[in-house]
This record gives structure tokens, C-alpha cells and sequence, in this order.
């Protein structure tokens, strides 16, 4: 019985710390710049499509290392706003 509720112990602390290890990097990853552009432009396939030639002219563009905080909404808004992301029912 002690052995189960130690467990079950462990097994709940752990949970709070990997949670709050999660959040630590969440919010870590909010107020930090991406340093490399070209590479998370390049992720956006993972998502969806690849994008094309002029999609990641423009993605890479928008997300130079001066990139204001509307070049990045707009890029997500583009982004949100393709067919493979609508739901129409």
C-alpha cells in the first residue's frame, strides 16, 4: 500500500514539473526571436504543402532579422487563411 501511494506520489510530482518545465519553454519561446528565418519558413511544410519558390521568397522576407510584429501576423494570417486550413461545411 505505501509502495502505490509513493508511486502514485512520484507519478503526480512529476507531472507538475514537466508541466511547468513546458510552460517555462512556451513562454521562453514567445519573447525569444527565431535566429534562424530561412530554416522556420522551411518548417511551414510540416504544417501542410511545401511552399513554393515565391512563397518562400516572400515568407523569408517577412521574417528577416528587422521583422516587425505585422509582418508576422500578416505571414500567419496568409497562412491560416489557405484552403487546407478552412473548415466549410
Amino acid at each position: 500500500m505505501l509502495t502505490l501511494l509513493t508511486g502514485w506520489i512520484k507519478s503526480a510530482v512529476f507531472e507538475v514539473q514537466e508541466y511547468v518545465r513546458l510552460q517555462a519553454a512556451t513562454v521562453r519561446g514567445v519573447f525569444s526571436r527565431p535566429f534562424y528565418f530561412h530554416d522556420v519558413v522551411e518548417q511551414f511544410d510540416l504544417i501542410g504543402i511545401p511552399p513554393t519558390a515565391d512563397e518562400l521568397t516572400t515568407a523569408t522576407t517577412l521574417l528577416s532579422s528587422n521583422a516587425a510584429s505585422e509582418n508576422v501576423q500578416d505571414l500567419l494570417w496568409a497562412i491560416i487563411m489557405l484552403p487546407e486550413f478552412q473548415l466549410i461545411r
